[in-house]
């Protein structure tokens, strides 16, 4: 962003500004989906610890707000993205400006729907979770629970559209991983106890 910051300020070539408006378009928007993407959890889980520790005063918990908002206001301008962009989704100048929204997605229209409904999915489910996670902290057996739910619902909305994907090898990664974790925290939940407060 430094580079483009200081080309807008000198003189250069048509080509030369065609280059720099090409190193702006792969070098902004990708990293900051992938980054909401990655870090959708931490930052969840920072922001709603914050409403729960801090006082009410607005100032305390105004940057709560503008995290939980922009984290899990960012599908509604991922639709946004992919609406404007509906006919050149599958063109390299798009795929290096937002294509880390619908990487390894089905572009055929059979399986568009899923560009939409899968990253409120990502983002709604992270966010309960942690809000759970927070506010029932003294009992985890309320948060295995809601842990189980969450998973079966994504394994629903990952094998509602059999065509979501570009690869059916991409879909059984995405639903066996999926499946893996639930098995997984069905075995560790036979270990969790009801209440700390009880168990110490």
């Amino acid at each position: 962003m430094i580079i483009v910051f200081i080309a807008r300020r000198i003189k250069l070539t048509d080509e030369r500004k065609k280059k720099i408006k090409n190193l702006r378009t792969k070098v902004f928007w990708n990293p900051i989906v992938r980054y909401l993407f990655l870090n959708s959890l931490k930052l969840n889980m920072l922001a709603v610890v914050v409403f729960k520790v801090a006082e009410k005063a607005i100032g305390d918990v105004a940057p709560a707000i503008a995290i939980l908002a922009v984290l899990n206001g960012a599908p509604l301008v991922f639709y946004i993205a992919l609406r404007r962009n509906k006919d050149s989704l599958d063109t390299e100048t798009t795929k290096n400006s937002i294509g880390s929204i619908y990487a390894g997605k089905n572009l055929a229209s059979e399986g568009r729907n899923a560009l939409v409904y899968h990253p409120w999915a990502f983002f709604l489910r992270r966010l309960i979770f942690v809000v759970i996670t927070v506010f029932k902290f003294d009992q985890p057996q309320i948060q295995m629970l809601a842990h189980h739910v969450l998973t079966v619902l994504m394994i629903a909305v990952l094998v509602y559209n059999p065509r979501a994907y570009q690869s059916r090898s991409q879909k059984i990664i995405e639903v066996g991983s999926e499946i893996f974790m639930h098995f997984t925290s069905i075995c560790m939940s036979q270990f969790c106890v009801r209440n700390y407060d009880s168990a110490y």
